[in-house]
């Protein structure tokens, strides 16, 4: 069960901030919702086989009942529907499973000192038709940390079994019903105890243990946290990411996310995930303010490339930069000339902007021209802005 809720929101994290405005947002439709509630089931099981079935001593008269040492031998998987209930959660409804069970049972009768009679043995019991609903409510904190917590569960077996092994084993019938009885109230109360400790020890603890700062390339960082409570309609299951991209100086973007479409998606996905281009013009801040965008271009780099002589003001062979602007080859032969590209100031920072179906990227930047002198002096020249806008086509409906 606690996979249920972690694989969620483990899925579906970014950050918390002055603005309540995600930057991403994700949602999990009904059927997502059943795929994931299915792989629960597996934690379920073992929160069932590792726990104990508490061991019962009862009496009737002169006669006296023990069932001890109950352990769950085998679980067939129910069928799972996972709803949302629209402003108060999910449920999680598992229906048509069966359990096994063995264990041991002792009885004796005390008529007096003179006259007292004892049997022990084993029984196997089989339980079907068991049902589990639990309600579970997925919001944050004020740090912006999922939280899980369960509303509600009940349960209850439809049909219970008991085969009782071992001397005179066929006389007890009364037993037998005695043991179907107690065995029948321990199930249902071990059934709600399992899913719900899952939720309240090991959802909780596997949330507190999420990663809320994603780090990717070495040096950047996503914030992860959540500015929204989840949200639940009566089809899906939302939740809200801020999304920022930070660097290491983890400085605060100047500007804010601004409200996502929101676009009415059919049942047959799974998992639909909205971007917005604040995260992308997050990464372009962070990339600008630490310096990274500039280039420096020079017969040297461009040596790598198999043209050494380019920028060379006197052509040595069929072309150079001189040939295009013969003023600088007149005044500075037999030098070369450097450009330094550079994007500096938030104003310049590269900006991304969504289209349908398109992503455009503009960047603007300054060009400072240079030329070196064959004894060595370097001589700053003019300097130019350049605006370049670039656009890439991109699919809307990834599957």
């Amino acid at each position: 069960m606690a996979v249920l809720v972690v694989l969620l929101l483990a899925v579906i994290l970014s950050v918390c901030g002055a603005s309540t405005v995600p930057g991403v947002k994700i949602r999990f439709s009904r059927r997502g919702l059943d795929f994931v509630s299915n792989a629960a089931q597996d934690v379920l099981l073992t929160e069932l086989t590792n726990g104990s079935i508490v061991d019962q001593h009862f009496k009737s008269g002169k006669s006296k009942y023990d069932i001890t040492g109950v352990q769950i031998t085998s679980f067939k998987k129910p069928s799972a529907v996972t709803t949302v209930a629209p402003g108060r959660g999910i449920t999680w409804t598992l229906s048509g499973g069966a359990i096994s069970m063995k264990g041991n049972w002792y009885y004796k009768y005390h008529q007096n000192w003179l006259f007292q009679i004892s049997y022990a043995g084993t029984f196997d019991i089989s339980a079907t038709g068991f049902e589990i609903s639990l309600s579970i409510i997925l919001g944050m904190d004020n740090a912006g940390q999922p939280t899980v917590q369960t509303t509600g569960c009940s349960s209850d077996v439809r049909t219970l079994t008991v085969h009782l092994h071992g001397d005179h084993a066929k006389f007890f019938e009364v037993f037998d019903q005695q043991v179907a009885q107690r065995m029948k109230t321990q199930l249902k109360t071990k059934l709600c105890e399992a899913a719900q400790k899952a939720i309240r020890k090991n959802g909780a603890k596997r949330m507190k243990r999420l990663n809320l700062q994603v780090n990717f390339a070495k040096w950047l960082v996503m914030d992860d946290r959540l500015v929204q409570a989840p949200k639940f309609t009566s089809s899906y299951f939302e939740s809200f990411h801020k999304g920022e991209v930070f660097g290491h100086n983890y400085i605060e973007a100047p500007f804010q996310p601004q409200p996502l479409r929101d676009e009415p998606i059919g049942g047959a996905r799974m998992m639909t995930i909205w971007i917005s281009e604040y995260v992308l013009n997050t990464l372009g801040y962070v990339v600008q303010t630490h310096d990274l965008i500039q280039f420096k271009l020079s017969n040297k780099e461009l040596a790598k490339k198999g043209k050494p002589n380019l920028l060379d003001t006197t052509c040595t062979g069929n072309v150079c930069i001189g040939s295009f602007l013969p003023g600088i080859s007149k005044r500075f032969p037999n030098s070369s000339v450097s450009v330094h590209l550079a994007s500096t100031g938030e104003t310049d920072r590269p900006r991304f902007t969504m289209l349908p179906g398109k992503l455009q990227l503009l960047l603007v930047g300054m060009a400072y021209f240079s030329v070196k002198t064959p004894n060595g002096t370097e001589v700053h020249l003019e300097k130019a802005r350049i605006v370049r806008s670039l656009s890439v086509t991109i699919s809307q409906d990834l599957r």
